[in-house]
């Protein structure tokens, strides 16, 4: 009886660790993909001095990033999802995001609530397009 309580004690260890290593693995990844997509927007931004959502690369790269928000904010109480999505922001190797910025970026990303709203269906909404390049803008300017 020792030894199968001993295995079930193990098994929940483990399937922790292991729903801790997938949530960390996506974390990094979902870090990784919202740099790139801030590297698109952010060239952009520097070329015009805003974020053009009428052109169709900077509204991909910010549907992207709302996606990134909406992962971060679902996640913003665990800290190591938090660590591993700046992790992953860094090592995305854009030069954008970088140590020394990471985790003001992060924090940025995660007050970037006109984000919420932009997806695919509602990109040809104003008001969710005007809402969402508005809080891109504050996030480049927090950037550098």
């Amino acid at each position: 009886m020792f030894f199968v309580g001993l295995a079930m004690i193990a098994f929940t260890a483990c399937t922790s660790l292991s729903n801790s290593a997938s949530s960390n693995a996506a974390a990094m990844l979902s870090g990784q993909q919202c740099a790139t997509a801030i590297t698109t927007l952010y060239n952009s931004y520097k070329t015009l001095g805003k974020i053009d959502l009428t052109n169709a690369a900077n509204l991909s790269s910010a549907i992207i990033v709302a996606t990134c928000y909406t992962q971060l904010k679902a996640n913003k109480d665990d800290a190591n999802y938090r660590k591993s999505f700046t992790a992953g922001a860094i090592s995305a190797g854009t030069s954008i995001i970088t140590p020394n910025n990471a985790d003001a970026f992060t924090t940025a990303l995660l007050a970037a609530n006109g984000l919420s709203g932009l997806n695919s269906q509602t990109s040809t909404n104003t008001t969710t397009t005007t809402s969402s390049s508005t809080a891109l803008t504050n996030l480049m300017k927090s950037i550098k």
